[in-house]
C-alpha cells in the first residue's frame, strides 16, 4: 500500500476509536471486534487481486507470443508457395 493510504487508514481508525470511546464503550467494543476482521479481509482481497493481475499478465504474454508466431508463419508460408 502507499504511505498516504496507510496514513489515512490510521487516522480514520484512531478517530473512530476516539468517537467510540467518547459516546460509549459498547460502540468501542464493536469496533475492536470489527476492525481486525476488516483489516484481514482487505489484506486477503489485495492478495487475490495481485494473484489475478499476475495471471492476466502471463496470459497476455502468452497471447502475444501466439500472435507473433502465427504472423511469422503466415508471412513465411506466403513466400514459400511462390
Amino acid at each position: 500500500m502507499r504511505a498516504g493510504q496507510v496514513l489515512s487508514a490510521l487516522v480514520t481508525l484512531v478517530s473512530a476509536f476516539t468517537i467510540a470511546f467518547l459516546y460509549g464503550w459498547k460502540l468501542a467494543f464493536v469496533l475492536m471486534i470489527a476492525v481486525p476482521l476488516l483489516v484481514f479481509a482487505s489484506y486477503q482481497m489485495t492478495l487475490i487481486s495481485r494473484r489475478y493481475q499476475q495471471r492476466d499478465n502471463n496470459l497476455m504474454d502468452l497471447a502475444g507470443k501466439v500472435i507473433i508466431f502465427g504472423c511469422v508463419n503466415q508471412w513465411c508460408s506466403q513466400y514459400t508457395k511462390m
